[in-house]
């Protein structure tokens, strides 16, 4: 705990797990101090559980239903992203997407376009514009319909994923599996811009 809870003290969390790593932070240190072992505390530790990521699950709440969720602490967002950070991001809430769809001014009827996108749940939708502003492209949408609110960061544009998202991941590598994909989705953009020419 000495070396996690001050590394993300003093690089947080950009989303809305900085406010879950918050609300952990303070059950860790009632954890250290054995208020844990105290009824009081006990039942702060669950206040602080029901406001963590999806909250109090049901088989708690059979047997302790009048647990009132902790007030979460403000989430602050810097005012520009850093590209590491986006980077990394990218490798665990993001991704290269390539699919086909019909179009009749084609040979094959058929086209294939890629997509760059992330995903969040709408509490980060503030974070979503950032990406808009970090990438200088793209669009930002609330997606309906769904039990859980969520929200996209989409570039579909042939010459914005050319001009904008290829250098900055060129410059900045996904540092996970999805590199591949990357590379993958790099080479297909070139083998459309080539035909394309």
């Amino acid at each position: 705990m000495w070396i996690i809870i001050p590394h993300f003290t003093n690089s947080p969390h950009i989303s809305r797990k900085q406010v879950d790593f918050l609300l952990w932070s303070k059950v860790i240190e009632l954890i250290l101090n054995k208020n844990h072992l105290t009824k009081q505390g006990f039942f702060e530790i669950l206040s602080y559980y029901a406001s963590i990521n999806r909250g109090i699950s049901n088989k708690v709440k059979k047997y302790f239903s009048n647990i009132i969720p902790a007030n979460k602490p403000m989430k602050y967002l810097p005012e520009n992203l850093n590209p590491q950070w986006v980077s990394g991001f990218v490798g665990g809430d993001g991704g290269f997407s390539l699919y086909v769809r019909p179009a009749k001014d084609y040979v094959l009827l058929e086209k294939v376009y890629c997509r760059f996108h992330i995903a969040q749940l709408l509490d980060d939708f503030k974070l979503m514009e950032l990406f808009l502003k970090f990438f200088n492209c793209g669009s930002v949408s609330k997606r309906s319909n769904i039990a859980t609110p969520r929200c996209d960061f989409i570039v579909q544009d042939t010459n914005y994923i050319l001009d904008k998202v290829l250098p900055h991941f060129d410059s900045y590598p996904v540092l996970n599996l999805k590199q591949k994909d990357y590379i993958s989705f790099k080479q297909c953009m070139i083998i459309e811009t080539t035909m394309q020419g």
